[in-house]
């Protein structure tokens, strides 16, 4: 089942890609070593200083952070499937990030991946929130074991943690833009990223959607 119900009415283009490598976690598939954070965080393929520092004080996060990269890479690759450029970014062996036209001259391509990307991030938060797999979130453990066609999504006010999804996102996602002397191009990615957030906090996140996009 694909990750989102994202409506994204309007991107600003921007040129630069390289603040999105941290998509790369979706391809590494490895899981943070718990007993041993620092050196986890820093061998992550695509982080930033900031990111990995995110990391390193919340090492509990990092799972929903990896697949929401894997679900945003891969409703990245749905939308531009029929298109000459499908949405690859990462090497899948080197996991390095491939430098692209289509990302680096300022496209609606680019806009797109900074907002799915942060919503995929947030999206994946709120979902395991609302399924009780973080104990931050303060939802109900004991809904784990019931049946699956029993659980919802609106038990012990899992439905509003929404907001604490698009939290995470912005301090993770954001970390990479976010500076003293942040550029023009930074200023336009995190306009992107707060597009993609936007659009999911008025979606409803339990149900899968098409997600499109339009610049203006």
């Amino acid at each position: 089942m694909r990750f989102g119900t994202i409506l994204l009415l309007c991107f600003v283009l921007v040129q630069q890609c390289a603040s999105i490598h941290w998509l790369a976690l979706g391809l590494a598939g490895n899981r943070i070593d718990r007993s041993r954070i620092a050196y986890s965080c820093k061998n992550m393929k695509g982080l930033t200083k900031k990111q990995i520092r995110f990391c390193r004080k919340n090492p509990d996060m990092m799972d929903s952070v990896r697949y929401g990269a894997q679900n945003a890479y891969a409703e990245c690759q749905y939308q531009f499937n029929k298109r000459r450029w499908n949405c690859t970014l990462i090497d899948p062996i080197t996991l390095e990030l491939i430098s692209d036209v289509m990302m680096r001259d300022g496209t609606r391509e680019s806009a797109f991946v900074h907002a799915v990307s942060a919503a995929g991030v947030a999206y994946r938060v709120t979902r395991d929130c609302a399924r009780g797999l973080n104990e931050r979130c303060g939802c109900d453990q004991s809904m784990l074991t019931l049946d699956p066609q029993v659980r919802s999504y609106d038990y012990q006010g899992c439905s509003d943690n929404v907001q604490y999804g698009i939290a995470i996102s912005r301090e993770f996602v954001d970390a990479a833009e976010r500076g003293k002397n942040a550029s023009s191009r930074a200023i336009l990615n995190l306009h992107n990223n707060r597009a993609g957030r936007q659009r999911l906090a008025r979606a409803n996140v339990s149900t899968p959607m098409l997600t499109m996009g339009k610049c203006v």
